[in-house]
């Protein structure tokens, strides 16, 4: 037998932190972003058992049935939960609905038949720049109070698309389609160090000369590596408008660019839209 948990409370209307790692079997009608901060947790899904460590992410759907088994040293007469001060996961909470539009307007219906497709739950890994900023984000959900706030909504939205991007990044680049070292450098790419820097650093840390990673990266992903690379600035760029309160020109800097000019001219290409006329459309 196992328990149902159908509806979330307002004040965990977002995200929830929890401390212990051992739970009775549950299902529950929305999806659970699942992101494990301390520790490791022998999580339990459909009867297959996996462990999940620091830094992964686990995508629990609804009508999953799922829990958390103990540690062989916990206890045998222990009733459940079993807290754990080194363990800590946060749980993202996303009804179906709300998912749904955002996947219609990201068109990531190959992404949802991923998750779906598997018997146990997709399992991700983080970069630690990932998860710096994700957790930034529950921590801002965290602070949610049950009353009706459209700065909470935005945030949640924002940080669903944001994973679903990372998630999507590790679909593409699997180890079907790519060499081990591609995988990794990709993965490097998207961490703020190289983002903000020149692309010579990212030539650099393949250990490839310039026009020889150019045709390997060509090869594989099927995109020109300076426009994918571009690209990156760009969105972690809009990441910082919409989320600081940082200048323009700041944010120019930051990711790497000396001419604001030629960095309105990129975001321009990118969104479609000046950087500020970027950031008063989100936040208005």
């Amino acid at each position: 037998m196992y328990a149902n948990h159908p509806n979330l409370t307002n004040y965990e209307k977002y995200t929830h932190r929890i401390h212990w790692h051992h739970s009775e079997l549950h299902s529950h009608s929305y999806w659970e972003f699942v992101l494990v901060t301390e520790g490791t947790a022998h999580h339990i899904c459909n009867g297959i058992t996996q462990d999940i460590t620091r830094g992964q992410m686990l995508f629990i759907r609804p009508t999953d049935v799922h829990g958390y088994l103990p540690d062989a040293t916990s206890p045998k007469d222990t009733i459940p939960p079993i807290t754990e001060p080194n363990y800590e996961h946060r749980d993202l909470f996303i009804y179906p609905s709300l998912l749904h539009d955002i996947v219609n307007f990201l068109n990531a219906y190959d992404i949802i038949a991923k998750l779906y497709q598997s018997k146990h739950p997709v399992v991700i890994t983080l970069s630690n720049d990932q998860l710096t900023e994700i957790e930034s984000q529950l921590n801002i959900l965290e602070r949610f109070n049950g009353e009706q706030t459209p700065a909470y909504d935005r945030i949640h939205k924002l940080l669903i698309c944001q994973i679903l991007s990372i998630l999507a990044r590790q679909f593409d680049f699997d180890n079907s389609k790519s060499p081990v070292w591609l995988q990794t450098l990709m993965q490097k790419m998207h961490e703020q160090e190289l983002i903000c820097g020149p692309l010579d650093a990212v030539i650099k840390v393949s250990g490839f000369s310039h026009g020889h990673l150019c045709r390997l990266f060509k090869k594989y992903t099927g995109q020109c590596l300076i426009t994918y690379f571009r690209k990156l600035k760009m969105q972690y760029a809009a990441n910082l408008l919409v989320n600081s309160n940082a200048s323009v020109l700041d944010i120019a800097t930051a990711v790497g660019y000396d001419s604001p000019s030629n960095f309105i001219i990129q975001f321009r290409r990118f969104s479609g839209m000046t950087p500020k006329n970027y950031r008063t459309h989100f936040l208005s």
